[in-house]
């Protein structure tokens, strides 16, 4: 029989878990408001263009192209979220006073005259909504990215070369390649 608390103990790894995912959301909802059927069924495509606008992998898109084109000096077309994460800094900082969230997303866009859609990943971070850019990476090839390098997103495209929060390097066996 596992200890109290130790790593056999379902009951306090669930009360663990719903602490944290009261904390995140909590802190996550004071900036996009609570969840509740109406506001989250539109009855309307100008409904559903309203709260799409206002979600966090658009909201995260938004300002990384931003951040893209700025930095880059490069204007972006037709900038679509794609999927994005969010999780509590401390994890990594191991600091209980880190208040910032770390949010992670692709998004895709017409890069200047270019005819095809580019891929990207971004980082931000904020205190309750994404707020500075930390890293924005356009992905060229299926070779500058990888599903399997952050310990905290799952089906996310983040760059092979890490640069990023969550980063782990890849098991490596030889002969194997790790995508």
């Amino acid at each position: 029989m596992a200890a109290q608390g130790g790593a056999g103990s379902s009951n306090t790894n669930n009360q663990e878990d719903r602490s944290y995912f009261g904390r995140l959301t909590g802190r996550y909802l004071t900036t996009y408001g609570p969840w509740t059927r109406e506001a989250h069924a539109p009855q309307t495509s100008q409904q559903y263009a309203e709260i799409l606008a206002r979600s966090q992998t658009t909201t995260c898109a938004r300002v990384a192209s931003l951040h893209y084109q700025i930095e880059k000096d490069v204007s972006l077309r037709q900038v679509t979220g794609i999927d994005s994460h969010v999780f509590e800094r401390s994890w990594l900082t191991a600091d209980p006073n880190d208040e910032f969230l770390c949010f992670h997303v692709n998004f895709s866009a017409l890069v200047a005259d270019d005819k095809q859609i580019s891929f990207f990943f971004a980082e931000l971070v904020g205190t309750n909504c994404p707020q500075v850019v930390t890293g924005c990476f356009r992905l060229r090839s299926s070779l500058d990215y990888s599903v399997k390098n952050c310990r905290f997103c799952t089906g996310l495209w983040h760059p092979v070369g890490g640069n990023f929060l969550g980063h782990v390097a890849p098991a490596r066996l030889p002969g194997l390649r790790i995508r």
